[in-house]
């Protein structure tokens, strides 16, 4: 026995225009007893019917590849970049962990890590007294 998916009207109409065009099948499109039925000739299979609740049903299989091809057209927008308070709240850190690394080990901080620190909290609490 076949599992089906379910879907809408409209999921239905853009399931078939796909099917339509994945491989230039020849779809037969009949009517049994007031119910719609879409037949792969080549393949010799059902790939879409409507059901007498209204509701259409696909083969899962079918609705999985369609599935996949839906999610391929999705186009994501390029990463931007880290906002900048967020860039310094992180870099704060990064700088106290450092300069606590090297005072454990007895080493010589960098002068420039330490104004930059003071400058990056400074900043980061001023940013916070506005809101």
């Amino acid at each position: 026995m076949r599992e089906d998916t379910y879907i809408d009207e409209q999921s239905a109409y853009e399931f078939i225009t796909w099917y339509f065009k994945k491989d230039e099948t020849e779809l037969t499109k009949k009517e049994f007893e007031g119910c719609l039925w879409f037949y792969d000739n080549k393949n010799k299979e059902y790939v879409l019917r409507k059901k007498y609740t209204g509701q259409y049903a696909i083969p899962v299989e079918l609705f999985d590849k369609w599935q996949n091809h839906l999610k391929s057209k999705i186009i994501e927008p390029p990463l931007g970049v880290i906002p900048k308070w967020l860039h310094d709240e992180h870099r704060v850190k990064d700088l106290k962990a450092a300069i606590n690394r090297y005072l454990d080990n007895n080493r010589e901080v960098s002068a420039e890590w330490i104004d930059e620190y003071n400058l990056l909290v400074k900043s980061i609490r001023d940013r916070k007294s506005k809101v």
